[in-house]
């Protein structure tokens, strides 16, 4: 038996049916692209000395409204188990855009790396930070190849991060 008071336990049993309902994962899949349009993930739980329990996550889409709208979802299902929800701290929308400017980065790739591809992929890039304060900017989001991001696994190809320094340095020369 446990030697907690019935609130306490209440309130953990709240916790885990809130857990087990969350929609954890991909929302909607953008078809022409392959890839994940809007997900939302349980990014953090954490207690406090006092019994308090924050619950934070991550959510991701290409479009602002499809954002929105499952922001709305999260809050509206998180309110409706007694939590008082706060929203901050998220990436704004962005949507790939083929233009002048990666065409650019592209061929800079190509003359770096041998080859180049251009995809979209679903991640929190800092490209819709930058983009929500100067929106007539271009923008391509590049880097070293990284295995297993956000693991404990994580490892990155050094060799990698010396070609895509090379790659900016020959963007900023024609630019």
């Amino acid at each position: 038996a446990l030697n907690e008071s019935p609130k306490i336990l209440a309130e953990g049993e709240k916790i885990i049916a809130l857990i087990d309902h969350f929609k954890h994962g991909v929302h909607a899949m953008n078809k022409a692209l392959g890839i994940p349009d809007v997900s939302i993930n349980l990014a953090i739980i954490t207690a406090d000395e006092k019994g308090g329990v924050k619950i934070e996550t991550s959510a991701r889409a290409m479009g602002a409204e499809e954002l929105e709208n499952i922001t709305h979802e999260t809050v509206d299902m998180f309110s409706s188990y007694g939590f008082e929800v706060k929203v901050e701290d998220k990436y704004p929308a962005w949507k790939p855009d083929i233009s002048t400017f990666t065409n650019l980065v592209s061929n800079e790739m190509k003359a770096v790396f041998g080859k180049t591809k251009m995809m979209a992929i679903h991640a929190g890039l800092e490209c819709g930070v930058i983009a929500e304060k100067y929106p007539a900017m271009k923008f391509a989001s590049i880097g070293p190849t990284i295995r297993y991001p956000h693991s404990t696994r994580e490892e990155v190809d050094l060799d990698s991060v010396e070609r895509t320094y090379e790659v900016l340095r020959g963007i900023l020369k024609r630019v």
